[in-house]
């Protein structure tokens, strides 16, 4: 084995933004969202109500109580008026250096919305170098650090704070993800594995092997994505490829989740799952955890409707890891059946939000560049298993933000894709939960709006 080895990418700087600051001055307002303003009226409506019932109130004490309660509420109410909430004031650092061409900085300023992204007051005026720790004794890990080095600048060079909730995203862009919504068809129900018509053989098979995770997400049988449906996974079909999206591995479908990699002959596979998902009770970490210590999964033989299948044995090895322990990301290197496999984790988008276009870019980046890696090259079309925990939501977002980049890559002039209808396509086989709330919608329309600012560095750097 050889001994641990580690390389830095060094980060060019961190820039802010902020569309509404004026010339001269640092200091940018932040627009008032609406719910403030929904807050601030329903108090004072409140308090004119406790002043209202302390009129109508004949006896001394209730008068006094509501009147009182009254006048406070109204105190309050007026006082957000005068002075708003810190958090819409921020001080914002001026653009020094200027952003060039193509880089991270001169993207993050071109992002609807940035000024909810940059404003974040965890940002430094100097960002410290990205630690990258290489162990184990992979020959490709190494130089694909040298090979990352420039979309890592661009990772480190955006808050690594994600937005959470939809009131960020633009009124235009809520009402087209509104509409999407009412024109999503879900699974059908008897072609749903996770349905009521238990009492087909493929179903039972689902039950019996797939154990899975989320029972209320839905599984089209049709698009099953593992043998006898023995795990939560379904092809879908983009623009520029197959990939799967797959439930995230528990201890009791860890083999199923290797068998899946292993059928389906997959070169790259990305996992969405947080550190505190990852500790938290039954979630696991796929192949094994210490280098060069293969194991070896039995065969499986399964009864499906069609008569009897057996999902072959699967020796699976961990040649080397490449930590980003900063930016909350590891990319393992497996050998599945004697095969290069590369595993990315994404450990720092949490369930529910929408991570930030700069880093989703980035991370999507990475994996289109292992899965042109020399070592899987013979691969590449084949299908790229997502998974997160449910397999809608931030799993939905980050194959549509793959779609876009290969879009980019192969037409960097073209104009935007229909992601709409390929949502729409990927919601029937899946879930109405694919692209789970505007806000990641949102990210996706600013990335292919964006497209050429923001992954025009990251191309010349990776793929």
């Amino acid at each position: 084995m050889m001994p641990t080895a580690s390389t830095t990418a060094e980060t060019t700087g961190v820039y802010r933004h902020n569309p509404v600051a004026q010339p001269g001055n640092n200091t940018g307002i932040i627009a008032r969202v609406p719910w403030r303003k929904v807050r601030t009226c329903t108090i004072a409506f409140v308090g004119a109500g406790f002043i209202a019932a302390a009129i109508a109130s004949g006896a001394f004490i209730p008068t006094a109580v509501f009147a009182t309660a009254g006048l406070i509420c109204l105190a309050t109410a007026l006082c957000q008026i005068l002075h708003p909430s810190s958090s819409t004031q921020r001080n914002i650092a001026q653009l020094s250096p200027t952003p060039t061409a193509g880089s991270p900085a001169q993207a993050e300023s071109l992002l609807p919305g940035s000024h909810c992204l940059a404003a974040s007051n965890d940002r430094q005026s100097a960002t410290p170098p990205i630690r990258t720790v290489i162990t184990g004794n992979s020959r490709e890990l190494p130089a694909i650090a040298e090979t990352l080095q420039g979309i890592l600048k661009a990772l480190g060079s955006v808050t690594q704070t994600f937005p959470s909730f939809s009131r960020f995203c633009s009124a235009e862009v809520s009402k087209r993800f509104l509409e999407l919504r009412k024109r999503s068809r879900d699974v059908p129900f008897g072609q749903n594995l996770n349905g009521g018509a238990c009492a087909r053989a493929s179903a039972a098979n689902f039950r019996n092997y797939a154990l899975s995770k989320h029972s209320n997400i839905s599984c089209h049988e049709a698009y099953c994505a593992m043998p006898g449906q023995a795990y939560h996974a379904n092809y879908i079909d983009m623009h520029y490829g197959r990939f799967i999206a797959a439930q995230g591995a528990v201890n009791r479908t860890h083999n199923r989740f290797l068998q899946l990699l292993a059928v389906n002959d997959t070169s790259v596979s990305v996992a969405l799952v947080t550190e505190n998902e990852l500790k938290s009770r039954d979630n696991t970490r796929i192949g094994p955890t210490d280098i060069d210590k293969p194991k070896t999964i039995p065969a499986l033989e399964i009864t499906t409707t069609t008569g009897t299948e057996t999902l072959p044995s699967v020796s699976v090895s961990l040649v080397g890891s490449m930590d980003l322990p900063d930016m909350k990301l590891r990319i393992d290197q497996l050998e599945i059946n004697g095969k290069p496999h590369f595993r990315i984790n994404e450990m720092g988008w949490v369930d529910g939000t929408a991570n930030n276009p700069v880093r989703l870019a980035a991370i999507t980046m990475i994996a289109e560049t292992l899965r042109k890696h020399p070592a899987v090259l013979e691969r590449a079309n084949n299908p790229m298993v997502v998974n997160c925990n449910a397999g809608v939501g931030r799993t939905g977002t980050f194959i549509v933000a793959s779609d876009i980049i290969r879009h980019y890559g192969q037409n960097p002039q073209g104009g935007p894709l229909d992601i709409d209808s390929k949502i729409l396509a990927a919601r029937q086989r899946r879930s109405l939960k694919f692209v789970q709330n505007s806000l990641q919608y949102q990210n996706l329309v600013t990335l292919q709006e964006s497209r050429n600012a923001i992954l025009q560095a990251m191309f010349e750097a990776g793929v």
